[in-house]
């Protein structure tokens, strides 16, 4: 068990270290002056982050959506949302049918 906490806290860091090392990426002085088109700009798109179930979804929101909201601040040509599952069996299916586009997986999750 303590593994297993020792392992999600060292992977936890290691994504918190990497977003704030791309975040601190390509900071202009200035920001771009505007372009104006006739033709609508281009949707961001959107990736989908994925945590394992280690407890309930509301709980994951709480710990979880204020990542979501720093990197749509911080990356303007991308939009991040936070998908939670109610259970691992769930989870699972995510990860078999390549739904989420990132993860943060338990270790056994990252073996698979």
């Amino acid at each position: 068990m303590k593994k297993r906490i020792v392992l999600a806290f060292a992977l936890l860091t290691a994504v918190c270290v990497a977003v704030l090392f791309l975040s601190a990426c390509g900071k202009e002085a200035a920001p771009p002056a505007p372009k104006y088109a006739k033709a609508p700009a281009v949707e961001a798109r959107v990736y989908r982050l994925a945590i394992h179930p280690l407890h309930n979804p509301e709980k994951l929101v709480g710990a979880y959506q204020p990542l979501i909201d720093h990197l749509n601040r911080q990356i303007a040509d991308a939009r991040f949302s936070l998908e939670t599952s109610r259970d691992y069996p769930e989870y699972e299916r995510k990860l078999r049918a390549r739904v989420p586009n990132l993860l943060l997986p338990n270790p056994w999750h990252t073996y698979l």
